[in-house]
């Protein structure tokens, strides 16, 4: 998981009192490939398909103890209605801005097609920041 530049900036300008933060609204987004820093890459299922993004809060997710963050809870897309290709990364994005936060490879890539329904039970998204 990485935080691109974006969201590194945000971090930094918080820490040090620069500016102040608030929590983002933020939606899980699943990409076809990976998005990179500037989310130039991030390639998600076609429109009309059935796809939409996850919405999530801060409920949505562990307090940080030892180094990193998951899903508290399980993280369930729409059900296709038709191909929305071979999944390969996700990504958090303020659902605000439309800006990309983070991003990161699901490790195991997987096909998505008419009736299929992903789901992440809790605990399978880690955000690891180093």
């Amino acid at each position: 998981m990485s935080l691109n530049n974006y969201a590194e900036n945000l971090v930094l300008n918080w820490l040090f009192g620069k500016t102040s933060y608030y929590v983002p609204s933020m939606r899980v987004a699943l990409s076809r490939q990976n998005p990179g820093e500037d989310a130039s890459g991030l390639l998600e299922p076609p429109g009309g398909v059935g796809y939409a993004r996850v919405s999530t809060t801060p409920a949505s997710w562990t307090a940080s103890t030892t180094g990193y963050l998951e899903n508290a809870i399980e993280l369930l897309f729409p059900m296709a209605t038709g191909y929305w290709g071979v999944i390969t990364y996700f990504a958090l994005i303020d659902a605000g801005t439309g800006y990309m936060m983070l991003y990161g490879s699901l490790g195991t890539s997987f096909s998505i097609d008419y009736g299929a329904q992903p789901r992440f039970p809790p605990g399978s998204l880690k955000i690891v920041l180093d």
